[in-house]
């Protein structure tokens, strides 16, 4: 009677030893997919576009160009497919000038077909402090989910492509 009962209790035991890895080696292969993404790619680069004039709202309105090239061929062309199907995704980011001196994530930047993208960024709060402030924006290619668009970062994450630093004044 003991014997039967113990080896039902390691049958059981080996089932879920089984059954969580199985689960550890997809979610570690799934980990190690993300953080290797950026190997994938011959080519990765994004661009801001430089505005024009001064800018008065909190609110900044920016565009920029996604253009990457996979090592393996595609039959896939278009940019905004291929970052889906790579698990990417664009990442605005915004740094005040003032205090405190840390990142903070903007809403995506839409991505179109052929690469181009546009997005806005908030600059401060609408009813913000009198005069001219300083702000800086950049853009990540990051693997989507990567960045929590509730906190705050105090610097750039190093190992994602990011877009030329854009420095934005805004008169209030």
């Amino acid at each position: 009677m003991w014997w039967g009962v113990i080896h039902r209790t390691a049958s059981i035991a080996g089932i879920l030893g089984l059954a969580l890895s199985i689960y550890i080696f997809f979610a570690v292969k799934d980990t190690k997919n993300l953080l290797e993404n950026f190997d994938d790619f011959k080519t990765l680069s994004v661009e801001l576009t430089t505005p024009s004039g001064d800018i008065q709202s909190h609110l900044f309105s920016f565009s920029g160009l996604l253009e990457f090239e996979p090592y393996r061929p595609s039959k896939i062309t278009s940019v905004r497919l291929l970052a889906l199907q790579n698990n990417l995704e664009l990442v605005a980011m915004v740094r005040p000038q003032a205090e405190p001196l840390r990142w903070w994530p903007q809403p995506p930047p839409a991505l179109a077909d052929n690469g181009g993208f546009s997005g806005t960024a908030r600059l401060g709060e609408a009813g913000g402090i009198a005069g001219t402030l300083q702000f800086e924006l950049v853009v990540l290619v990051a693997p989507a989910g990567s960045i929590i668009y509730r906190e705050t970062y105090e610097s750039l994450p190093t190992h994602y492509a990011q877009s030329n630093l854009l420095r934005i004044t805004r008169q209030h």
